[in-house]
């Protein structure tokens, strides 16, 4: 009474924090009585009974589609997906134009002359890492 079942549960089987062996003689107690219960041996019977009846899987053939056609596939579903998504989208356009504009002013100021090649290299470094 007053207890979340899955709780309960999870107290009953769990061995992660238990101090004692008393959780697995309780565990193998509640497996011993499962396997001897009808329930179980019922569903052991209409198991063995669907194995031999059942039919064989069939055999994996793989796709008769070629290369255009599965990249045109993936291509559509990658436009349903940005048009699903379209405020993320929208906000990585934003933050990838204002990373260019940041860029392209630090690109502005330096001028071509010896003094500017290590505000070059410094720009060419930070560049290529975003």
């Amino acid at each position: 009474m007053h207890t979340n079942p899955a709780e309960f549960l999870l107290e009953l089987m769990s061995v992660d924090f238990s101090d004692d062996g008393s959780v697995h003689s309780r565990l193998d107690g509640i497996h011993k009585a499962w396997v001897r219960s009808p329930r179980s041996i019922e569903l052991s019977e209409q198991l063995a009974v669907s194995i031999q009846t059942a039919d064989p899987l069939p055999a994996f053939r793989p796709s008769k589609r070629n290369f255009p056609i599965i990249l045109m596939i993936l291509v559509q579903r990658s436009f349903i997906k940005s048009y699903r998504d379209v405020v993320a989208y929208g906000i990585r356009i934003a933050m990838y134009a204002g990373l260019a504009i940041m860029m392209g002013t630090v690109w502005l100021r330096l001028h071509n002359d010896h003094d500017d090649i290590q505000p070059y290299i410094n720009a060419v470094v930070s560049d290529s890492t975003t």
